[in-house]
């Protein structure tokens, strides 16, 4: 008889911990989606923190929904319902995914979104071009942004004994037409490098942008050089057949006049191989099992 009762209880137990998704009771499963961060997005802020950045679902103020939980790495934190951005610092070199999870009240937490991004590699150091026009081989004209494993450096533009540059700057004696330049339109034989065309206008490149300019957007070969504005550039990456993204900050030096105009030039590289932009999906989370308190106490009694 006593064996029986304790069977009948270790099959009642292992019934009500499946049900209860690891907790002693089971909370009343509530549907989470309507409390879904929107519009995910993410910015590189340096070189080892991105900030993300997201729409407050319409339900957000609703009492049954307790707030979120950021996680990435072999991190995570809680952060309030109403809270639409988050920063993590201190990352590691490459990429990392972030889960946003809702939570309710009662503790349940359900899937949410997923946002993959890799730090900017930032180069702090200011690059001075100084106009091509007129032609002075010696004149640092020309700019290679780099890539993930070489540093940005100025250079004459010279034809020979060189490869494309990234850009170059030029202008004509016509007040303000002081242009950045793809290299493809000083031999036809040199890189495409294009500029999307938005900008920003920023006094450094500690600008947050809530939205990157399409891959689409980046069909100008030329752009004026305006003073404490934001570019982004697509150019040849080392790999053949891929493309590198960066934003680069110019600051145009006061008191020069052509033929010396210069600008001074800061990069920030915002891409690893394969990640051009960041992109948030829907995802599903861990699935809920019983814990090993539970299953232990089950073996017991049985």
């Amino acid at each position: 008889m006593t064996s029986s009762i304790m069977r009948w209880a270790a099959f009642s137990l292992l019934a009500i911990v499946l049900a209860s998704c690891g907790e002693n009771v089971a909370p009343p499963q509530v549907d989470l989606t309507p409390y879904l961060p929107q519009n995910l997005e993410a910015l590189s802020v340096d070189s080892s923190a991105v900030r993300l950045r997201w729409t407050a679902p319409a339900m957000v103020t609703d009492t049954l929904l307790a707030g979120y939980i950021v996680r990435y790495a072999d991190r995570q934190q809680n952060i309030p319902k109403t809270q639409t951005e988050f920063t993590a610092t201190a990352l590691s070199p490459g990429s990392v995914t972030f889960f946003i999870n809702p939570v309710a009240q009662s503790g349940q937490t359900a899937d949410g979104v997923q946002i993959t991004w890799a730090p900017a590699k930032r180069f702090l150091l200011t690059y001075t071009l100084t106009e091509y026009t007129p032609p002075e081989p010696a004149r640092p004209a020309a700019i290679f942004l780099g890539t993930e494993t070489t540093a940005p450096h100025v250079a004459p533009l010279a034809v020979f004994g060189q490869r494309s540059p990234d850009l170059y700057l030029d202008g004509t004696a016509i007040p303000d037409s002081l242009f950045l330049k793809s290299p493809i339109l000083f031999d036809p034989v040199w890189n495409a490098t294009s500029f999307s065309v938005e900008t920003d206008s920023a006094g450094s490149l500690d600008y947050y942008r809530s939205t990157f300019p399409s891959t689409t957007s980046f069909t100008r070969g030329q752009m004026v050089a305006l003073d404490n504005r934001i570019y982004y550039v697509r150019t040849a990456a080392d790999q053949a057949g891929t493309w590198l993204f960066a934003r680069i900050h110019v600051h145009v030096l006061p008191g020069l006049s052509y033929p010396n105009r210069s600008v001074q030039i800061t990069i920030s590289l915002q891409r690893v191989p394969g990640l051009p932009f960041a992109s948030a999906d829907p995802f599903v989370d861990r699935p809920c099992v019983p814990s090993g308190v539970f299953r232990a106490a089950v073996a017991e009694a049985s």
